[in-house]
């Protein structure tokens, strides 16, 4: 225990020692010794953790104070100059990783993560390192959802492809049809080409900036779905279940919900 005292009592002595140089560098105007002097005695008193409420050497005590101050300020605007440079990093980096996986998803969750990490030993607020982290969550929802389009695309498909083949062979004379029975299949025929126009045309290009919004908008354009069967509507609830979890964790907890499988998918 005394030798850890001695240690860190030296650590102490060095680290105010390379202030005092910093100081009395800059007295005689060497800014750039005085700037490495400084750099080093806040390194070496910060890396042994000292809590050194005052000390007054040669009547330097207020000369300190104001380099040190100076010192925050420096820290204060690199961690300014820090979230933008890290907002842009992990911004370019989820874009990349949208196509094709051109960034595997361990990578990519590893990248921002460590970047996440850094800034909090920067002592910069949570609140910030979320904002930084935005576009991951928004980039990792865009591809949660993609499982969720192609559930919506297929059934849609393969309901108009049965319509329409059945049109076919009424048009063809292939089967007869009453008149309710026509009636109804042309009715079927428009609600299934509405889906599919509105699908295609609006929904298939959905990329709302507000991912928070993506699990009640899919459930929500699941149910208004006018030419599928209510059977199938909720087959595909059922079948898109886990991945609105997904995306509804991510919301909620800012991580990934089945690390396993969804950076199998890499």
């Amino acid at each position: 225990m005394k030798n850890v005292i001695n240690i860190k009592n030296g650590a102490l002595l060095l680290g105010i020692t390379f202030l005092i140089l910093g100081a009395i560098n800059s007295t005689l105007e060497n800014v750039t010794g005085g700037a490495a002097c400084f750099a080093a005695g806040v390194i070496v008193i910060i890396l042994f953790h000292f809590d050194v409420k005052s000390f007054n050497v040669f009547g330097l005590a207020a000369e300190l104070r104001e380099k040190l101050s100076e010192a925050e300020e420096i820290l204060k605007k690199l961690r300014g100059i820090s979230l933008p440079i890290s907002e842009i990093a992990i911004t370019t980096a989820s874009q990349a990783g949208k196509y094709d996986s051109a960034i595997p998803k361990r990578k990519l969750y590893d990248f921002v993560t460590s970047i996440s990490d850094e800034l909090k030993s920067m002592k910069v607020s949570a609140d910030e390192i979320e904002r930084v982290r935005d576009s991951w969550y928004l980039a990792t929802s865009i591809d949660m959802a993609l499982p969720i389009h192609r559930e919506i695309q297929n059934k849609i498909n393969q309901h108009r492809q049965a319509i329409l083949n059945k049109n076919d062979d009424r048009n063809n004379k292939r089967i007869i049809l009453s008149e309710e029975e026509e009636k109804e299949l042309d009715e079927q025929i428009g609600n299934i080409e509405y889906d599919h126009w509105h699908y295609y045309e609006e929904d298939a290009q959905y990329v709302n900036p507000n991912y928070k919004t993506y699990p009640d908008y899919f459930t929500n354009l699941i149910g208004k779905l006018t030419g599928v069967p209510d059977k199938d509507k909720a087959e595909m609830l059922v079948n898109i279940n886990e991945h609105i979890l997904d995306m509804k964790y991510l919301i909620n907890h800012r991580d990934i919900r089945r690390p396993d499988v969804w950076f199998d998918k890499s």
